[in-house]
């Protein structure tokens, strides 16, 4: 199945927003299962081309919504989740525990508890302190806990400052050269309850190159051959973690130019280091989920100024609250795309911006807007300014069929209207 145009994009958008608008009002948004369903055989194939001894676990943050995991679940794709809210939406879409990696850096014991009860026996540990938690818990639990530990590769990693996990500096993961993560390795190899599984590292999101993911691969083999010399255990799981890039505007690396630096760094380094070559896993959120949704507003307002023209719509950084170059569509205008404006919502902040200087159809106030690409931490990252509402969710499955899976969000439970005061 090959990628959409731009203008295939603008026309699916619009006849589904023509098909729904009178049983849903603006703003909304869509979700085409068959974008998820792409993106996820497209890395498959490349795995099943490269590494085929290779899983891959959607990253739960990326969009929790439980009808969207289904897909996923539909698809035999794994999961990589958080506890509490995320594990619940998880079993909302279907999920039994076994495809699930429990991930975090600060999980309590409730949460670990539920987790394990359930039948989760795959736990990534950042730190020692969590470690001795899940070892308490498992014990508690009777569970036996397969551990993947998170290692800092303390590497320059090629995007913003803000996504890029692997460097040094980083809240994640242990350090390698200071024989902490291998102090950490020892007491999960002596727990009777833990059973050390694999290692995983995490660069970043958007990464704008593929060098990194080889130097990571190369890390993690060098370190588990020392693992095995030192303790005798020998590592079975490389978890390479996510950062692959979604092409909003820009050339970005491909899936498979990625996955072929991963093989080549697994498998060059295993023969080094005369270690044999370890199932890979991989834990993409945003690349799977973000192309499969656009959001569509409402001109309320046009203002001109004297640098710029804004469009104001009546939905804004409350939902698209990351800033990339995401596709935006007027699906009300006909003709040349060469107005130019910028985009912005209603809140009452100055930088509730989406695009600035955006060439698209000339706009009128109560034309529709789309903004495409969003699929990635929107809605799973949605605020309250203004106490603002999450918009509708309206999935489309492989068939075509148009189904609302979540409903605006009333006004009684942003402000908790209903809420019963509890004396404490």
């Amino acid at each position: 199945m090959s990628q959409l145009t731009a203008t295939e994009r603008r026309e699916r958008l619009k006849q589904y927003h023509d098909r729904v608008t009178e049983t849903v009002e603006s703003p909304l948004c869509f979700c085409f299962a068959a974008d998820i369903e792409r993106e996820y055989r497209q890395l498959r194939s490349v795995l099943d081309t490269h590494y085929p001894d290779s899983r891959i676990f959607y990253a739960v943050k990326a969009n929790y919504n439980p009808a969207i995991l289904s897909v996923f679940r539909k698809l035999g794709c794994g999961v990589e989740a958080f506890a509490s809210c995320e594990l619940q939406a998880i079993r909302a879409a279907g999920y039994a525990p076994g495809p699930v990696l429990l991930t975090g850096m600060n999980r309590s014991r409730s949460e670990l508890a539920t987790a394990m009860r359930w039948g989760v026996d795959r736990v990534l540990v950042d730190n020692r302190d969590e470690l001795r938690r899940v070892s308490d818990v498992a014990a508690k639990t009777g569970s036996t806990v397969d551990v993947l530990i998170r290692v800092n590769p303390a590497l320059n990693i090629p995007t913003k400052d803000k996504i890029a996990t692997g460097k040094e500096s980083s809240k994640f993961g242990l350090d390698v050269d200071s024989d902490v993560a291998m102090a950490t390795v020892s007491e999960v190899v002596s727990d009777a309850n833990l059973c050390l599984s694999g290692l995983q590292v995490h660069l970043g999101s958007q990464l704008q190159t593929t060098a990194p993911y080889q130097s990571a691969a190369e890390l993690l083999i060098a370190f588990a051959a020392k693992i095995r010399a030192e303790t005798g255990a020998v590592v079975d799981v490389v978890d390479l973690g996510g950062g692959f890039p979604v092409p909003y505007q820009e050339p970005v690396p491909t899936p498979a130019e990625i996955v072929e630096e991963m093989a080549r760094g697994l498998t060059t380094a295993a023969a080094d280091h005369d270690f044999p070559e370890p199932t890979l896993y991989i834990e993409p959120g945003r690349r799977l989920i973000a192309s499969a949704l656009g959001a569509v507003g409402q001109v309320g307002a046009i203002k001109n100024r004297p640098d710029t023209c804004y469009t104001v719509l009546d939905i804004g950084s409350n939902i698209i609250t990351e800033n990339w170059d995401f596709p935006v569509y007027n699906l009300t205008a006909s003709g040349p795309e060469t107005a130019k404006y910028t985009i912005t919502g209603p809140l009452c902040i100055s930088n509730d911006i989406i695009r600035k200087d955006v060439s698209i159809r000339e706009v009128s106030l109560g034309d529709h807007i789309a903004i495409d690409k969003i699929g990635a931490y929107s809605i799973s990252a949605t605020s309250y300014l203004n106490a603002s509402q999450r918009i509708p969710v309206v999935l489309v499955d492989s068939d075509g069929k148009a189904k609302l899976v979540r409903p605006r969000e009333p006004c009684s439970e942003v402000v908790a209207i209903d809420g019963e005061e509890t004396e404490l």
